[in-house]
């Protein structure tokens, strides 16, 4: 069994990422894609900044 990995999000001046939905960084979905790519099987968490702090 493989640890599950975690991708947080925190906030980017980005515009290209605003109202996109579902309203995800370019980074993050980049991140995503790339970790789905090297661990087909792992479990990915997606945590916000907001998640974290509190």
């Amino acid at each position: 069994m493989t640890a599950p990995v975690v991708i947080s999000d925190c906030y980017t001046v980005e515009p290209s990422g605003l109202g996109v939905p579902p309203y995800l960084s370019a980074c993050v979905r980049q991140a995503y894609a790339a970790l789905r790519r090297a661990r087909p099987g792992v479990e990915v968490e997606y945590v916000m900044i907001d998640d974290v702090r509190w």
